[in-house]
């Protein structure tokens, strides 16, 4: 078990960063679950697609951890949902 504190910091996903990575893809499976496309999501996130696109597939090595929080209340959820189920993967 662990314990993810977040705050509104910028963060960095490196190597070691499992658990970012981990809840990354939470937030992508569950947009493609809600058959949201990219661009939809980062248009009601104020970000273009391709820094969506780079999020999710681990490109972009800088942002803040309220880019999570929005992301996940975008898809209808909050952050502690998402990181709850990315540790059932």
């Amino acid at each position: 078990m662990f314990i993810f504190a977040l705050n509104r910091n910028n963060i960095r996903m490196n190597k070691n960063s499992e658990a970012l990575r981990g809840i990354v893809k939470a937030l992508t499976k569950e947009r493609n679950r809600l058959g949201l496309k990219q661009v939809h999501v980062a248009n009601e996130l104020g970000v273009s697609q391709t820094y969506l696109s780079q999020l999710e597939n681990g490109k972009k090595p800088r942002f803040s951890t309220a880019i999570l929080v929005r992301y996940a209340e975008t898809l209808g959820s909050n952050l502690p949902i998402i990181i709850w189920k990315s540790l059932d993967e």
